[in-house]
């Protein structure tokens, strides 16, 4: 009697974990799918990724947002910019956020979504993405080759089909796939905000930090 009464619970036991198994399992596809319109253009610094974005934006012909992060403000404050000084015009259609401010503006979002120097971001802006368009764009490391958590989970997250790794071009002349502090500028911090006069690209051989 008590082997049967055992047998039973472990039946119970064994269906259940098939159950939660299969629970999560829909879930995670169900996530999945929400995220099959999402693109992540990635490099290093000057590879061409805000070029990129303001091309993408100038052909996008349907209804679209556009967000620019607040630190950014190196060659405008209420624009995507370029450091060769290419801006995007369409002010209207821009909101200039932090991840906390984000929040404010993400159900007035349109469906598209383009997102310049995701870098800056928290990861938690992520679950309000879902179910949209989003295209965003961004540096993958920091100058001490350290992924930035949330482009790390963008490279985990989107599909390997709608990522572009840009390159930039080493001193040397390989291509150059790494940001890093020009010789004689020193920081503690983890973000330091900075074109040219601070920063070069560098392939592998060319890289320090």
């Amino acid at each position: 009697m008590n082997l049967n009464k055992t047998f039973l619970n472990i039946k119970r036991v064994v269906y259940f974990l098939f159950l939660k198994s299969k629970i999560l399992f829909f879930f995670k596809i169900k996530e999945f799918l929400k995220m099959q319109n999402w693109y992540f253009i990635y490099g290093p610094m000057f590879s061409g990724k805000t070029t990129t974005a303001i091309n993408y934006i100038k052909n996008q012909t349907k209804p679209y947002s556009v967000i620019k992060h607040s630190f950014d403000t190196r060659y405008s404050s209420q624009q995507l910019a370029t450091h060769s000084n290419i801006k995007l015009e369409q002010k209207n259609k821009t909101y200039i956020v932090d991840s906390d401010s984000f929040f404010n503006i993400a159900d007035l979002l349109e469906k598209i979504v383009f997102i310049d120097e995701i870098q800056f971001f928290q990861t938690n802006i992520l679950q309000k993405l879902l179910n949209k368009t989003v295209y965003f764009f961004g540096l993958d490391k920091d100058f001490k080759n350290q992924y930035f958590p949330i482009s790390e989970e963008l490279l985990k997250r989107v599909p390997a089909n709608n990522k572009l790794h840009l390159k930039a071009l080493c001193q040397c002349g390989n291509l150059a796939e790494y940001s890093c502090l020009k010789q004689g500028i020193e920081t503690k911090k983890n973000i330091l905000i900075g074109g040219s006069e601070k920063y070069k690209s560098t392939c592998l051989d060319c890289f320090k930090f």
